[in-house]
């Protein structure tokens, strides 16, 4: 027996009578060790982190309870957009090496795709969803094959923090409707466009988020409102603000838009993602030292745009395209454009959806615990994904300058999970070595290597 696992079996001991009785008070008659709620791309990246390190089958044995509220969990809402990835592709495929080796990775279409993709290049996002839907179906059964209990089809309702640590949660499936305690929670259930309410009051029926632009199924009926020569005011300067504006832009319908009929509104100024120092300074660009990640040296690794938002920025820029204009507005001078657009895209991030299940009033911190009314932490109970507000710690690679929130597949993976699992399971022991994403081969034999893109 290792040491985690004599600090974790005195823990659950200690817990019993307290867990017990608390338990019984609530209308609670199951409890289990671990729950993890959400098989996303957050809820994947930390099960697949969990067997990386060797860790699944100590969760297993102290009890673990993994619900998703899909029939198959693991490409969250990235199935539905219609837009691709700010990431390189092979970002993906290093968060899936891991399970390289199981059968469903294999069988997956989607793997070849997107190793077959040049160096550094964009991928579809619909792709990456049926990769990490494929990623999920295997650690879902490998998770099994340790004892973890794996339910789908399963809605978490409600979330009751517990006085004794960890939370009671409501759950809603196929058998019904019950209530279990769980000593450590980690909810990671996705994410709620935010849409601040100054917009929402003064532009109503004007306004949406970027949300609905970027995805494929409501993007139509967004654009169906617009009249033939439209003002459209874009609040945002990251990737999202871009990426709908691109999505307005490309489309053939809208070749004969006015100068300046699209605006991406900014509080600052707009960066973009250089692989180097030379390559910032060859665009005009003169970055600060904290500008530049001490990792890769990369300039604006987290704050820069890439890809198809990259591109679209350049053509607004260079003037190639001047339907699109990017203005450095202040709120007052935001909100009275606003007042005049026709559409208002408001690329203004996700809050987790954690929020609504948990008790009016707490609130999550950037290192993903819980806080409660009072700001104090919720012992036992973390939050991860989309709009929980995570930030740069040192460390874990990206320009110092940086201080906004950080969300994506691999930075759930490879930071998010580590440390969380490290605040759950403080005397942890890692029973074998993490897996290394340099010593696998991609299908068709071509050597895996190590891109550090995040």
């Amino acid at each position: 027996m290792t040491a985690f696992d004599r600090d974790e079996c005195m823990h659950h001991a200690n817990a019993e009578v307290a867990g017990t009785a608390a338990a019984a008070a609530m209308g609670v008659n199951e409890r289990v060790g671990t729950m993890l709620v959400g098989v996303g791309p957050a809820g994947l990246g930390l099960l697949t982190a969990a067997y990386a390190a060797g860790e699944l089958p100590a969760l297993a044995d102290l009890g673990m309870l993994v619900v998703d509220a899909e029939a198959t969990p693991g490409g969250g809402n990235l199935l539905n957009y219609g837009v691709r990835s700010d990431s390189a592709a092979t970002v993906f495929l290093e968060c899936v090496e891991p399970l390289l080796e199981a059968a469903q990775l294999q069988q997956a279409p989607e793997l070849r795709r997107i190793s077959e993709l040049p160096p550094f290049d964009s991928a579809d996002l619909p792709l990456v969803g049926r990769l990490l839907q494929a990623a999920g179906k295997a650690i879902i059964d490998i998770a099994r094959g340790y004892g973890v209990s794996v339910e789908t089809c399963t809605r978490v309702t409600d979330v009751q923090p517990a006085s004794a640590g960890g939370a009671v949660v409501t759950l809603t499936g196929p058998n019904g409707t019950r209530r279990v305690r769980a000593d450590r929670l980690f909810l990671a259930p996705g994410g709620d466009p935010y849409v601040p309410e100054g917009y929402r009051a003064s532009s109503a029926g004007r306004v949406c988020h970027s949300d609905v632009l970027l995805r494929r199924a409501t993007f139509e009926e967004a654009y169906a409102r617009l009249p033939a020569q439209p003002s459209i005011l874009v609040l945002g300067r990251a990737h999202s603000a871009f990426s709908a504006a691109d999505r307005l832009l490309a489309d053939p319908r809208s070749t004969d838009w006015r100068s300046g009929a699209v605006t991406v509104a900014a509080r600052g100024p707009v960066r973009v993602t250089y692989l180097s120092l030379e390559e910032a300074e060859a665009d005009g660009v003169s970055p600060h030292p904290d500008d530049i990640c001490p990792n890769t040296g990369r300039v604006f690794r987290l704050a820069g745009l890439r890809g198809d938002g990259a591109r679209r920025y350049r053509l607004a820029r260079e003037r190639v395209d001047q339907r699109l204009t990017i203005g450095q507005l202040t709120d007052t001078q935001m909100l009275t454009a606003a007042r005049h657009a026709d559409l208002v895209i408001a690329a203004t991030g996700f809050r987790s959806a954690s929020l609504r299940l948990l008790p009016a009033g707490y609130a999550i911190d950037p290192d993903g615990s819980v806080l409660d009314p009072k700001g104090c932490r919720v012992p036992g109970v973390w939050s991860l994904g989309l709009g929980s507000g995570w930030r740069r710690s040192d460390g874990m690679g990206g320009e110092p300058s940086y201080t906004g929130p950080i969300d994506g597949v691999w930075h759930y993976q490879s930071v998010v999970a580590a440390a969380l699992l490290s605040a759950a399971f403080p005397h942890r022991e890692n029973k074998k070595a993490p897996v290394s994403v340099s010593a696998g081969r991609r299908p068709g034999g071509r050597c895996w290597v190590r891109t550090n893109v995040g």
